[in-house]
């Protein structure tokens, strides 16, 4: 998600809480962008991102 200052991904963690992450992109392939951040191989993200998700909420996760 972008905002008019920076790139945000929401990680959502083993708790189903949504965090905002803020991110930097780089490389675009395709329908794919490559990000970096405070992201780990494997963290959960959220693939449509709404600025109605709040940092700390509980979300109901479904795994593509």
């Amino acid at each position: 998600m972008d905002s008019w200052e920076k790139c945000f991904v929401i990680k959502v963690d083993a708790n189903k809480k949504a965090h905002w992450i803020s991110v930097q992109k780089e490389n675009k392939i395709k329908d794919k962008v490559e990000v970096y951040g405070d992201l780990k191989e494997g963290d959960a993200v959220i693939k449509q991102g709404s600025d109605e998700i709040k940092n700390g909420s509980t979300i109901d996760v479904k795994i593509d």
